[in-house]
């Protein structure tokens, strides 16, 4: 009798065990894309012909102490079906050290891409070939394929990545900043509806910004801006921004102002499972110059409820 208890003891000590493993994932193991989406720029110096970009991905576990895997042949594809990126041989995983303890069984890591470049792995080493002459202006990342574990993979990427590679030609310290960002959520319904930036400078020449589903029209019929308004009058959230519509160029009578940048109903249909980047840059003048300023805002789950970690991208 006590050998049959001591047996199902363990038995349910088995099965609870591997429920807690499997809980701790939402998806079965294997390597799969974090849903991010927005505009990366990529600063460059003039003479680059590729650019880095980790792609973050998650490494889900098979069990606590498996070691890193390997991935052969990685390739990114842009909307037309061009390899923008091809990493060509066996690789082993870049994970995040830090988060891989042995009860951690869904691990950020990253594919280390060179945008317009094709890496080739040896056993001695690799090397790096640029696929065109020069970067493009623009990279929408619109598929990624891999093979992991012998099998082939593709995951359709739309409506995540665009980069943009950007070259700095004033290294002068710019007479304006980005002084703040901030999400601005409607505080009745706890809803987002947009993100607000605090900067200073004369004259707006551009404004670097894209998420899916922003219309081309984007900055001249929905942003709106105000001279008066500071980034405290929002700090308890608001159901709306008193500003009003511009165009570019947009010259700062005040050199300063607060800019509402809104999630329109089409921009929320594409990035509602997503981890979305609210990071613009802007291209600023006066009589010195034309900087580009920017770099600041935040990277975050659009529905506040989902875990960074299960907001993946699937096979097909």
């Amino acid at each position: 009798m006590k050998k049959w208890m001591l047996l199902i003891t363990l038995l349910l000590l088995a099965i609870f065990l591997i429920w807690w493993w499997m809980s701790k994932a939402p998806v079965s193991s294997g390597i799969y894309p974090e849903r991010q989406a927005g505009l990366i720029v990529i600063e460059i110096d003039e003479e680059e012909r590729m650019v880095d970009f980790h792609l973050p991905v998650r490494w889900i576990k098979t069990q606590p102490w498996e070691q890193p895997p390997m991935i052969d042949d990685a390739i990114l594809y842009n909307e037309k079906g061009e390899v923008i990126a091809h990493i060509e041989g066996e690789f082993i995983l870049e994970i995040d050290e830090r988060r891989n303890a042995w009860n951690r069984r869904n691990v950020p890591a990253i594919i280390p891409f060179s945008i317009n470049g094709e890496k080739v792995i040896h056993e001695t080493g690799e090397i790096l070939y640029p696929l065109n002459d020069a970067l493009y202006e623009n990279y929408y990342v619109d598929r990624l394929e891999l093979t992991f574990n012998d099998e082939r993979l593709t995951f359709h990427m739309e409506s995540t990545y665009k980069l943009h590679p950007l070259m700095e030609e004033n290294d002068d310290i710019p007479n304006g900043e980005v002084e703040s960002t901030m999400p601005l959520r409607d505080q009745d319904t706890e809803t987002n509806i947009g993100f607000l930036v605090q900067l200073s400078g004369a004259t707006i020449e551009d404004i670097m910004y894209w998420l899916p589903g922003m219309d081309e029209n984007y900055i001249k019929n929905d942003m709106l801006v105000s001279e008066d308004a500071v980034m405290d009058d929002y700090l308890q959230g608001s159901a709306s921004f008193e500003g009003e519509n511009f165009s570019l160029p947009l010259e700062l009578e005040s050199n300063r102002a607060l800019l509402f940048f809104p999630y329109t109903d089409k921009m929320v249909k594409e990035v509602e499972q997503s981890i979305i980047h609210t990071i613009p840059y802007f291209k600023i003048s006066d009589t010195d110059g034309t900087y580009i300023i920017g770099g600041a805002g935040t990277i975050y789950p659009f529905d506040r409820e989902k875990e960074w970690e299960e907001l993946l991208i699937l096979p097909k």
